[in-house]
């Protein structure tokens, strides 16, 4: 027959000290491994955004970016979201446009109009990538993207547009 060895609880001391390193330690483990978690995608580039007032018609604005200086090639995209869950229930997805543009070796980014349920419009304008851009490239397309919203403003209704872009440089140098 077999002999059982003789178990021996852990004694309440052991148990206290195992718990107190384990709750001192990971704050600090939840601290070291949040960068690595949440900094895989980093993005580099300029951001131009701001409600609009109405959603102006896409071959206006197309011709608007057609006609901007340094810009050659022009895409348009025209896309609806799925349905979402908000606070109100199931709510109906936000649809809209977007313009990909691209110049000569330094210009390009994107142009969209956005809108949600609640008939609220969204402009943004934007040069992203996940490597950075070179300084060449946003001091190209910067202008261009000033141009194009001066023009959306006078060609497409949009007033004060340009006073309420906001811009964000997202790791690099934007003036």
């Amino acid at each position: 027959m077999p002999r059982l060895m003789n178990y021996d609880p852990p004694r309440q001391c052991d148990l206290f000290l195992c718990l107190t390193i384990m709750q001192r330690t990971f704050p600090f483990l939840l601290f070291a491994l949040v960068p690595l978690l949440t900094s895989c995608d980093r993005l580099f580039g300029i951001v131009r955004d701001a409600p609009v007032a109405f959603m102006p018609d896409p071959a206006r604005v197309g011709a608007v970016i057609r006609a901007a200086p340094g810009v050659d090639n022009v895409q348009y995209l025209s896309f609806q979201e799925g349905r979402s869950f908000g606070l109100n229930g199931i709510e109906p997805g936000a649809h809209g446009y977007e313009f990909l543009y691209h110049g000569d070796t330094y210009v390009g980014g994107s142009l969209e109009f956005v809108e949600d349920y609640k008939h609220r419009v969204e402009y943004s304008q934007e040069h992203l990538g996940f490597s950075p851009p070179s300084q060449e490239c946003i001091d190209a397309t910067r202008p261009v993207m000033i141009r194009i919203e001066e023009e959306l403003e006078e060609s497409c209704g949009l007033t004060n547009l340009q006073a309420s872009v906001i811009e964000h440089c997202i790791r690099m140098k934007c003036k």
